[in-house]
């Protein structure tokens, strides 16, 4: 055995210099990393801090309306939402050897959402996730639990899972999926339904999705992620939507009648456009005698007025992206109504404060190859403090968004001027076929900021807009919208 023949003291200075020179690096890395901590948020006991490492084996903990985010070390989350308890047991990555890499976690209570990262889909046969009364393996990537000691619920986001019931063979103590005759799987298309698991039983039950649903017992917030076959059409926020008025529509900078409307062309032409003629005069009829008699000379009217020609102003096109504010702050109303925006057409993106659609007569199809690159018209943003609810307006500078068609990919970026300092966020990630693009999650590769957008045809030219949100730090959160045109 390696040091048997040293005697201890050489063996502890041995072990101290490896932990020195790094060696023991996979400890001190930890297991993951917390990328969102909000409310009472702990680790083992300490508060969790935003970029702090979490070991092996700790607890970890949420309080009421506390949530927590840990970014895997292979990219993959896991997720705690208010009043849980979880722990990751192990995850030891092999990078020679992928498939022999090992994992586990643990949930003993309250609601949790898993998202496989890349070493967990190169070695699913060795993935568990246990709860108090049952097993869980993974056929995907995403799905969220419920457990307590009494019971389990799953459900699927995207992929599948295997589960089973302790008993029978499967035993908190293995590793992997329990895969057994009393396993069951439920799989994202199998829409309305999860599984469940109750003290005692070892075959979960099918049942159709209730007020029991882990995301309907413990709604996620905005800024978790999205589907991905959700791209861009996340719904709008559950929100009290007051009755479409009959105001004009605020669309950027300009004033425009809905276009959902009967418009009245007449009353769009300005009364300086019209020219409106003097009567005009009409020679009373002419009575023909029996005998004709022709006087000397006919009398003709001087002139006849002919009007001028009356000139007809065509209103402004409706652009095929519609947005705006809804949201009123302390000192501005705000300038449209939710249901106004998402009653133009198809619902692109919405946050607490803006939100976009896309009008249906707009239809896109992404080229084939090729990329474009835009330019900011007008853009709106503003950061809220979560602590007192106050929304100010900050600046946005140093804008850019780029769409490769090939790769079907985008790229963004801006900076919000915030007491003087620029920060920069950014946000990459996938453009569908209907020019509908979004990265689904803050915190995805290459990205700082959620955003939900869209491409539409105007005119001759392209046009994007995107919506944008960003938790900036524990206490203040971003909200923003861009509007763009081809370069």
């Amino acid at each position: 055995m390696l040091f048997a023949s040293l005697p201890r003291r050489l063996v502890y200075l041995a072990l101290l210099m490896v932990d020195c020179l790094g060696l023991g690096g996979a400890r001190a890395q930890g297991v993951g990393t917390v990328v969102q901590a909000i409310g009472d948020a702990r680790i083992a006991d300490q508060a969790a801090a935003v970029g702090g490492a979490v070991q092996p084996g700790q607890q970890l903990t949420t309080g009421l309306e506390s949530y927590l985010y840990i970014k895997t070390l292979d990219g993959g989350f896991l997720i705690l939402r208010p009043g849980s308890t979880a722990q990751i047991i192990t995850y030891q990555i092999d990078s020679i050897n992928p498939a022999n890499s090992q994992f586990k976690l643990e949930l003993s209570k309250g609601v949790a959402r898993n998202i496989s990262g890349s070493a967990v889909k190169t070695a699913r046969q060795n993935f568990r996730f246990n709860t108090p009364v049952a097993a869980i393996g993974v056929r995907g990537t995403d799905f969220t639990v419920h457990a307590d000691d009494q019971f389990t619920r799953v459900s699927v986001l995207t992929g599948g899972v295997v589960v089973s019931g302790f008993g029978g063979g499967c035993s908190p103590q293995g590793s992997g999926p329990c895969e057994s005759a009393n396993k069951r799987e439920l799989f994202a298309s199998q829409a309305g339904q999860m599984l469940q698991v109750l003290r005692g039983q070892i075959l979960p039950q099918l049942i159709s999705s209730s007020s029991l649903e882990p995301d309907k017992r413990s709604p996620p917030r905005s800024d978790e992620p999205t589907k991905p076959d959700a791209g861009a059409r996340a719904p709008a926020p559950a929100v009290q939507v007051a009755a479409v008025t009959k105001e004009p529509l605020s669309i950027g900078n300009s004033v425009l009648p809905d276009a959902h409307r009967p418009v009245n062309l007449t009353s769009m032409i300005p009364a300086s456009a019209v020219v409106v003629p003097a009567a005009v005069v009409v020679p009373a009829a002419v009575v023909v005698p029996a005998a004709v008699v022709v006087p000397a000379a006919v009398v003709v009217p001087a002139a006849v007025v002919v009007p001028a020609a009356v000139v007809v102003v065509a209103p402004p096109a409706v652009p095929a992206l519609v947005w705006g504010r809804w949201q009123p702050l302390a000192d501005s109303a705000a300038p449209v109504d939710l249901a106004t925006i998402l009653s133009a057409g198809q619902t692109v993106g919405a946050n607490s404060f803006f939100a976009i659609a896309r009008r249906t007569d707009a239809p896109w199809q992404n080229p084939a190859s090729g990329s474009v690159s835009f330019a900011l018209d007008n853009a709106q943003a503003l950061v809220r403090s979560d602590t007192t609810g106050a929304a100010s307006v900050v600046p946005v500078q140093n804008a850019s968004l780029g769409v490769n068609f090939g790769s079907g990919t985008f790229a963004t970026k801006l900076d919000l001027l915030l007491a003087g300092q620029a920060s920069t966020l950014r946000a990459e990630g996938t453009v569908g076929k209907d020019g509908l693009f979004g990265n689904g999650f803050q915190f995805a590769p290459g990205s700082n900021m959620t955003v939900q957008g869209a491409l539409a045809n105007h005119g001759s030219g392209a046009r994007a807009a995107y919506v944008f949100q960003s938790r900036l730090d524990s206490a203040n959160t971003a909200f923003g919208i861009t509007n763009w045109s081809k370069q």
